[in-house]
């Protein structure tokens, strides 16, 4: 049955964690290959990050009023500083089956926001069943990077996962993610941006609903991975295309297929992503779900992350209701 007891597509989240940017600011140790950051126009952090907490605000009040259900992680007592904290799919993921996987990340202010103790007291609050706890690689980094779902873009429906290899995305670990997960397939590829340098994360380059895609083919390195990628995606999905300049410009690649708890089909979009879809691409990105989303200009400009990146989905069994 596609829809599941506890309000979920069995591959559609309709549940979100979302950490709330306190410490939000430019981070210089990830723009060294995060090449959609940029430096704010203000140099007051103060208001650099209460722009930032209204934007959160926003994302998730727009969310919930379509059905979504959100849980705000704020931050725990003590916790060290951590800039880029709003973007929480990088470390930890959750399966339906009561996983969650942990990842190890590049950038050593990166690595402080797992808080694994944290975050499953959090979804423990929530009425979240955690069965299982599975690590990828070791937290330092010294067994290989791969940043979640930023560095890989899963299409769940089919079990396939879709990765540009970076150095946040290296390949022995994205077999063993699969491995471990039992995902049947992984596309590997090479990509660069209009500098030639590798796109940092997948999901910024493509985005996986059920029945559509979204892809910028251009940063695709080799025809023998465009002759791979782009027929498996069109076997279920109508497949989108973007430019470079959407891309990086727009963030149109970093977008989000949710469910609201009614289980109307939702794609997740940012404002400045939405002015950069040309009219033909939204009408059709409208077929497969109600278009939402809100305003994050200075999240996406000093974070160089988009909506996607602040959304960890979560898939995880719900504690039944007392009878």
């Amino acid at each position: 049955m596609e829809y599941s007891q506890h309000g979920q597509y069995n591959y559609i989240a309709s549940s979100v964690a979302m950490v709330r940017p306190l410490d939000f600011t430019y981070d210089p140790q990830t723009a060294e290959d995060n090449h959609f950051q940029r430096t704010p126009g203000i140099g007051d952090i103060a208001e650099i990050r209460r722009k930032a907490v209204g934007e959160f605000n926003g994302v998730v009040a727009e969310l919930r009023k379509h059905g979504v259900h959100v849980i705000v992680v704020d931050k725990a007592e003590g916790a060290p500083n951590t800039p880029n904290a709003v973007f929480p799919n990088n470390w930890f993921a959750t399966e339906s089956d009561g996983r969650i996987t942990y990842f190890p990340m590049k950038s050593e202010s990166r690595r402080l926001e797992r808080q694994e103790s944290h975050i499953e007291t959090v979804l423990d609050d929530a009425g979240r069943i955690i069965r299982e706890r599975v690590e990828i690689g070791e937290a330092d980094g010294s067994r290989g990077i791969l940043e979640g779902t930023g560095a890989m873009v899963i299409d769940r429906k089919n079990r396939i996962i879709y990765a540009a290899l970076s150095r946040r995305c290296e390949r022995a670990l994205l077999d063993q993610f699969a491995d471990r997960l039992g995902y049947r397939q992984v596309i590997a590829f090479e990509t660069a941006d209009a500098n030639g340098l590798p796109i940092y994360h997948t999901n910024v380059m493509m985005a996986v609903g059920d029945t559509f895609a979204v892809i910028c083919e251009q940063c695709i390195q080799n025809e023998a991975y465009k002759r791979e990628i782009l027929p498996v995606l069109s076997q279920d999905k109508e497949v989108i295309t973007i430019t470079r300049e959407q891309m990086e410009q727009g963030f149109c690649g970093n977008i989000l297929q949710l469910a609201g708890t009614s289980g109307e089909k939702l794609i997740v979009l940012s404002d400045r992503a939405r002015a950069h879809f040309t009219p033909d691409q939204l009408a059709r990105l409208e077929q497969h779900g109600r278009l939402i989303g809100s305003n994050i200009d200075m999240i996406e400009s000093a974070g160089g992350g988009g909506i996607r990146c602040m959304l960890a989905e979560i898939f995880l069994p719900s504690v039944p209701a007392a009878v």
